[in-house]
């Protein structure tokens, strides 16, 4: 017997047993259900990469002078897939948005006095202690040291400035022939800081480990640019 015959007989006794189920309601074509896949609807198709740019948003603080503005969240640019529709199949990278911090405060630019004291001074009050404290705690020269680690700055220098003009927590950069750009905060004051502002000048102290590393204490031709008021 030919494979064709055997086909033939196969498809006869399907058909009649398909007849059959129908007359005695055992087979009901009308709820018969067929799931059919198409693997090859997306033959063909492109994927294509893209380069999703990062945007900028600006953010405005009124603690820094207006003439500053610092990155505080470098951007990225994202990488996704999409299919010839413009669809995203994939997200490869996701962007980062770039955050700017723009300063909206009070201008920051003085030229002044810079001197420098340690926690031996004569005026001083012998502990180390300086006259702002640090979320609650009372910081001092002698035992924390003469450098304070700003949350954004970093490992700075410590200064004694007027409050009145320079509020606790005042980050300051310092410039002048005698030393390199150095950066500070301001957690101490003083009496003598106090009556030169109060007489139109601008005295900052530098502290110092102690007052017998003090060479050359005075620079009358310092710039002074804040970067942030307060905390």
């Amino acid at each position: 017997m030919s494979i064709y015959l055997l086909q033939l007989i196969s498809k006869l006794f399907s058909l009649l047993v398909m007849s059959i189920a129908s007359i005695f309601g055992t087979f009901d074509l009308s709820k018969e259900i067929i799931n059919v896949n198409n693997y090859d609807k997306d033959k063909g198709s492109k994927i294509v990469s893209t380069i999703v740019q990062y945007d900028t948003v600006i953010k405005y603080n009124s603690k820094v002078p207006a003439e500053n503005k610092r990155v505080l969240v470098k951007g990225e640019d994202g990488i996704i897939y999409q299919d010839e529709q413009g669809e995203t199949v994939k997200t490869l990278k996701e962007k980062v948005d770039e955050v700017v911090e723009v300063g909206t405060g009070k201008q920051g630019e003085y030229t002044g006095t810079l001197t420098l004291y340690g926690p031996d001074c004569v005026s001083c009050s012998g502990d180390g202690s300086v006259a702002c404290s640090v979320n609650g705690k009372h910081y001092s020269l002698k035992t924390d040291g003469i450098h304070f680690n700003d949350s954004y700055y970093g490992d700075i220098r410590i200064l004694a400035a007027p409050l009145q003009q320079f509020p606790c927590g005042t980050i300051i950069e310092i410039n002048n022939s005698d030393m390199s750009k150095t950066l500070g905060i301001v957690l101490d004051t003083g009496g003598a800081l106090i009556n030169a502002y109060n007489n139109g000048n601008i005295l900052i102290d530098l502290a110092h480990t102690t007052e017998n590393d003090i060479v050359n204490g005075t620079n009358s031709n310092t710039k002074f640019s804040v970067k942030r008021w307060g905390w």
